[in-house]
This record gives structure tokens, sequence and C-alpha cells, in this order.
């Protein structure tokens, strides 16, 4: 949906995806339902205004180009870690089993990362078409039942944060030696995050100055053929 944040004080997001779900190495083709309510902070001032704009395109961003015939799978898993190989499709490693109540943490986490002091992301709900209930996360109930940089071998991790707890495009976490020795990963990480290189063009766009052409950026897509390794 398309909305001109500041016009109305809340944004109900609501998402439709499809994967697969990887669960004691069945993999189980799903479609699910994601939706977010999303508070812009605004006010008279056009800059705040814009920075809850860009925010907001930068999550849809991560959204379309992420959670797109996503594969889900636990770090654990050997299936999931292949799938990074062989499979053309994202594939998240999650830290604990990939339910439908964990993946919404995740995305809630990871979303509520990248729009950092500029948005926040309240109430939100994930359902999935083999699921008997839908799940409701909301930061003001509950807190976040997700590892943090207080994990074994954190110190061997190429980032001191989570890839959720990153607002970055990146889905999955590696370590030193991965980046070193794989080159389409040292190339991504090296070069810069999509990401950021979209906040530039979107920065270009709402800026006050008339007449000023800007050459479009080139977008930097996250390596697949790689597997993290399980510290």
């Amino acid at each position: 949906m398309d909305y001109m944040l500041g016009e109305i004080a809340c944004i109900k997001e609501t998402y439709m995806f499809y994967g697969n779900r990887i669960i004691n190495d069945r993999i189980s083709p799903l479609s699910w339902t994601l939706t977010c309510e999303i508070t812009p902070v605004a006010s008279v001032d056009d800059n705040v205004l814009n920075k809850s704009v860009i925010a907001y395109e930068k999550i849809k961003f991560w959204l379309d180009n992420v959670l797109n015939d996503v594969t889900f799978a636990i770090q654990s898993s050997e299936l999931g870690s292949t799938l990074c190989y062989l499979s053309e499709n994202p594939t998240m490693l999650t830290p604990y089993m990939p339910t439908d109540n964990h993946i919404l943490q995740l995305i809630h986490c990871k979303i509520s990362a990248i729009a950092g002091k500029d948005l926040h992301i309240g109430l939100s709900t994930l359902d999935s078409v083999d699921s008997s209930s839908m799940c409701i996360y909301n930061t003001e109930s509950y807190h976040y039942n997700l590892p943090t940089t207080d994990k074994t071998g954190v110190e061997n991790m190429y980032h001191s944060k989570p890839w959720w707890r990153r607002g970055t495009f990146d889905f999955a976490d590696y370590s030193k030696e991965e980046v070193a020795e794989h080159e389409l990963l040292r190339e991504y990480v090296e070069n810069g995050d999509p990401m950021a290189i979209f906040e530039t063009e979107l920065i270009s766009m709402y800026s006050d100055k008339k007449g000023k052409k800007t050459a479009k950026a080139e977008i930097i897509k996250m390596p697949k053929k790689w597997s993290p390794k399980i510290l």
C-alpha cells in the first residue's frame, strides 16, 4: 500500500508472501500474511517527515526483496545450510525453530532496526496457511525471545550484532573467515550495503534541491551461494 506519511497517525501495512519452512528436514511450501502497525515520527519540520518516509521505503525494500520466495530454516539444519548453496531463493537461517511466532519476532526486530528512530513498529501479526491460530506481537507487551551478541563464537562473527538487530539488508550471519574466503561475500561487504545505497537514492529523491539530476545507483544483491558456519 502507498501512503503519504504524516497525513495519518498510523499505517496498518499488510504484506502477503510465499515461501518454504523447513522443520525436521521436511520442506513445507506455505503462504504467510504479515500485518504491522507503523507510526511515523513526523512534525512540521519537513526534514523529519522525509526521514519517516525514507524509513518506510527502506522497510518495504527489505520486505519485497527478502521475503519473496524465502526459505526459513533453523541454523543447525543441514538441509537449510545446503540450500544456501543450491537454491536461488533467499534462505533465512533462524536461531530457533522457525515457527510463526519466532519468524514474526525476527521480522519485527529486523524492520524495527531498519526503521531506527524515525518509525515505530507496533502491533504485528503473522498468519500462515498451516497454522490454527494467528501469532501476535506487540513491543509494548512483550520482549524479544531472540539471542543477542552474548552468544558463543560472537568474536568470530563479521558483525558484532546478529542480522535481526542490524539495520542492513542482511538476512543471515557469517564469520570473518567466510568473508575472507568467499569472493562474492567479500565483494558484498566491501562494496557497501544495498540498504545504504537505496537510502542514498531516496535522500536524493526527497532533496529540496531542484534541477539536479542524479545517476541511478546500482543495487548490490545479497549473495546466495554461500552457507553461514555454525559456531
